[in-house]
C-alpha cells in the first residue's frame, strides 16, 4: 500500500456512493492516505458511523488478476478456514470496482470492510503464534484446492530469474559495485534452484503472508488478508515464504533464526496438511527461493527507480512509504546457507 494517486475528496464521496455497503454506514467524514507499502495506493475511509473501509487504487494491473483476487476472496469466504478474509464491497450494478481515468490511465478501485482484530508487532511473535498461522494457512490451501482460475504464482521462479536478468542490464557498467555484487549471489542462487526443484503438490498459495498481513486479538489469530498475490504453485513454498516471513529477527545487528517458532509453524501446518515425503526433501530449496524473491523484489521496488519522476522511496503525490530493506532478506540467506539443509530440516521436524 501506498499513495501514487491522489484522489480529490469529492470523488471519494461519489464512489462511496456507489457502493451501498459503503455509504449505508453515512456520509464520509475522514480519508487518509496510507503509506505501507509499494504496490497499490490506498485510502482509510470513515463514514459517519463510526466504520473504516480501505479504498484501493490497483496500479498497474491487469483487469484479469483484478478478477482473480475477486473469486479467491469469493472462494475463501464460501468455506470456514478458521479465520476471518476480506470482502470486496458490490456496487449498486453489483460489480466490485469502478473505473478512473486519471492521466490518461485506466486503474480500477475497489472497497474492503476493515477486519476484526489489531495488528502484531513483529517483536511480539511468538511460537503460539506461529502454530496458528501454519494451521491457517494450511486450512486455506485446503479449502482452495477446488478453485478453477489456474493463473501461475505472479512472482514465482520464471518472473524471479526474468527480475534478476533485467537488473544485470539496468546496472550494467556498475555490476562490480556492491549492490552488483549482490545480484550475482542472488542469480547463482536462483540457478542452483533452478537445477535442484522438483515437481511438488501445487495449488494457490497466498504469496505473501507475513505478519503485517494478518490481524489478532487476545494472541487468537483472527484474519488473514493481502490475497492479491495469490497464484499457482508449490504448496511447501507458501510455507518457506511464511517461515522466512515469521520467523527471523535481528539481535542487535545480526539476523538469527528463531528456531522454536519457525518449527511451531511447520507444525501447525502438518497438523492440518502433512508434508509428503518430496516436499520434506524439497523444503530447503523453496526456502532459498523464498528469500531470493523477496531479496530481489525489495531491489527492484526500492534501489533501482523504474520511473525517474517518482523516487524509489517516495509516492507521487510526496507521501513517504515505509523503505523495505532487502539487506533484511539477504541476511536470511546467509542464515540459511549457513545452517544447511541437513541442520534446518532437522529444526523444521523435515527429517
Amino acid at each position: 500500500m501506498a499513495v501514487y494517486t491522489p484522489l480529490p475528496r469529492g470523488l471519494v464521496n461519489t464512489m462511496a456512493a456507489v457502493f451501498p455497503e459503503v455509504s449505508k454506514g453515512g456520509e464520509v467524514v475522514d480519508v487518509e492516505g496510507i503509506p505501507q507499502g509499494s504496490i497499490n495506493t490506498t485510502y482509510r475511509v470513515t463514514v459517519g458511523d463510526g466504520g473504516v473501509w480501505f479504498l484501493r487504487v490497483n496500479e498497474g494491473k491487469t483487469f484479469d488478476a483484478l478478477l482473480h483476487e475477486r473469486d479467491v476472496l469469493t472462494a475463501l469466504s464460501d468455506v470456514d478456514v478458521g479465520v476471518v478474509t476480506p470482502h470486496m464491497a458490490l456496487s449498486v450494478p453489483g460489480g466490485s470496482f469502478f473505473p478512473l481515468d486519471i492521466d490518461d490511465v485506466r486503474r480500477w478501485a475497489c472497497w474492503f470492510k476493515a477486519l476484526p482484530g489489531r495488528d502484531l508487532g513483529v517483536f511480539e511473535v511468538t511460537p503460539a503464534h506461529t502454530l496458528q498461522v501454519g494451521a491457517a494457512l494450511a486450512r486455506c490451501h485446503r479449502a482452495l484446492r477446488a478453485f478453477r482460475r489456474r493463473r501461475r504464482n505472479p512472482f514465482g521462479l520464471p518472473v524471479v530469474e526474468s527480475w534478476l536478468s533485467s537488473l544485470r542490464r539496468t546496472l550494467g557498467s556498475v555490476i562490480d559495485s556492491p549492490l552488483g555484487a549482490v545480484i550475482e549471489r542472488l542469480t547463482q542462487v536462483v540457478n542452483r534452484v533452478r537445477r535442484r526443484r522438483r515437481p511438488l503438490p501445487l495449488g494457490l498459495v497466498h504469496g505473501d503472508l507475513f505478519v503485517d498481513n494478518t490481524k489478532w486479538h487476545d494472541a487468537h489469530l483472527r484474519a488473514i488478508f493481502d490475497w492479491e498475490m495469490a497464484g499457482r504453485d508449490h504448496l511447501a513454498l507458501d510455507v518457506a515464504i511464511a517461515v522466512c516471513a515469521w520467523s527471523f529477527g535481528r539481535v542487535g545487528e545480526q539476523m538469527v533464526l528463531s528456531d522454536d517458532s519457525a518449527a511451531a509453524l511447520v507444525e501447525g501446518y502438518q497438523g492440518v496438511r502433512p508434508f509428503s515425503p518430496s516436499e520434506r526433501r524439497g523444503f530447503f530449496t523453496e526456502l532459498q527461493l523464498a528469500v531470493a524473491r523477496f531479496t530481489t523484489s525489495r531491489i527492484r521496488d526500492f534501489e533501482i527507480p523504474r520511473d525517474v519522476s517518482v523516487p524509489s522511496g517516495r509516492a507521487a503525490n510526496g507521501v513517504e512509504r515505509r523503505h523495505l530493506d532487502y539487506r533484511d532478506f539477504l541476511a536470511r540467506l546467509d542464515v540459511i546457507e549457513g545452517r544447511g539443509e541437513r541442520a534446518l530440516r532437522s529444526t523444521l521436524g523435515l527429517r
